[in-house]
């Protein structure tokens, strides 16, 4: 006898029940292996190698050392900004950024004499870093003019840190209104190797020297190791105005150019760069080395940025743990020099 035909019917629910099942188990093993869709480990069919999940992140700007390199033209009066660039400072890390303005007045443009004043300077993103350094100078009818100055950038946190370059010839009631100088500027930070010192300015600055008179402007004390040889740099800009005349000398409240230090015939004076020995009592011991350059600072320009760079070698045996480092200024006259404490620097640099 032939069964119902609605036997069949709890059979076939039963099968396809079975094949949704089978279905469910086989997704789930698919969705477990390559779940994350993105296996490219070497089982995997691009046979490619796993791609690292501890990536290192990249710097935010790029890391010293950097340089920046530009040019602009200045009109009297006018102030500009140029040679802008960032870079990324590391904590605990001493960074030396110095930077270079060079310039030329040139014969036919309007006046036989132009102020310049040159800032650079540095800050962090988030206030962390604040520096400044720069000069003044008159500039001269055909002669050349380079300021150079730099500073030390110490970072308590890692930061992004912009510089830039300010240049700015303000007065518009001089006779060179209207004279137009072309600028080549550069600056550029690096991480110091070795150990760094930079002298506060205002440890003996501002002063006056009279005519006849040497004077320490700047002095350093440094230790120095037992390694066999050893080099000291000295980089130094002094910012100096002679008491041609009494404007021009006013710093910290107060004229540093008195009637009896005027001569309209200027100054000349020796700027010396040294390196002595010191012993455990901190008294000289000995000596390594004494640089001496000579600049006549005439009543047309006034004032003026007197740099040096000076690299000392110190080998064999020393006579004691200490070096002092010293800048030293011999005024010759006739007029009486000012040292200014704004824009004067000392960095010593050991390795």
């Amino acid at each position: 006898m032939t069964p119902p035909l609605q036997d069949h019917a709890p059979r076939r629910s039963w099968l396809i029940a079975g094949v949704a099942l089978l279905v469910l188990v086989l997704a789930a093993v698919l969705l477990t292996r390559g779940g994350d869709g993105g296996d490219t480990g070497p089982d995997s069919p691009s046979g490619s190698p796993a791609q690292s999940s501890s990536t290192p992140t990249l710097p935010p700007a790029p890391v010293p050392p950097v340089s920046v390199v530009d040019e602009a033209s200045l009109t009297v009066p006018e102030e500009l900004r140029a040679a802008d660039g960032s870079f990324y400072l590391e904590r605990g890390t001493t960074y030396l950024a110095s930077f270079e303005v060079s310039t030329v007045k040139s014969p036919g443009e309007p006046g036989l004499a132009m102020y310049l004043g040159v800032t650079f300077s540095c800050a962090g993103a988030d206030g962390g870093v604040s520096e400044w350094i720069g000069g003044t100078e008159n500039l001269l009818v055909d002669q050349p003019v380079t300021y150079r100055n730099q500073l030390l950038l110490e970072p308590q946190q890692s930061q992004v840190v912009s510089c830039s370059v300010r240049a700015n010839a303000p007065y518009d009631d001089v006779a060179a209104a209207g004279a137009t100088i072309d600028l080549d500027i550069s600056w550029s930070v690096r991480a110091v190797d070795g150990d760094a010192v930079s002298t506060p300015s205002e440890q003996r600055l501002p002063m006056t020297i009279d005519p006849g008179e040497r004077e320490f402007v700047f002095l350093e004390t440094v230790p120095v190791d037992d390694a066999p040889d050893r080099q000291v740099q000295l980089l130094s800009s002094l910012h100096v105005t002679t008491c041609t005349v009494v404007n021009g000398s006013r710093e910290a409240g107060r004229t540093w150019c008195g009637q009896d230090d005027l001569d309209e015939r200027g100054s000349d004076f020796d700027v010396e760069l040294s390196v002595v020995v010191l012993d455990e009592s901190g008294e000289r011991c000995g000596s390594v080395d004494a640089v001496t350059g000579t600049v006549h600072l005439p009543l047309e320009r006034h004032h003026q940025l007197v740099s040096r760079d000076e690299v000392f070698e110190v080998s064999g045996a020393l006579c004691g743990p200490m070096l002092r480092t010293a800048v030293v200024v011999d005024n010759r006259g006739p007029a009486s020099l000012v040292i200014h404490e704004s824009n004067s620097s000392l960095i010593t640099l050991t390795s």
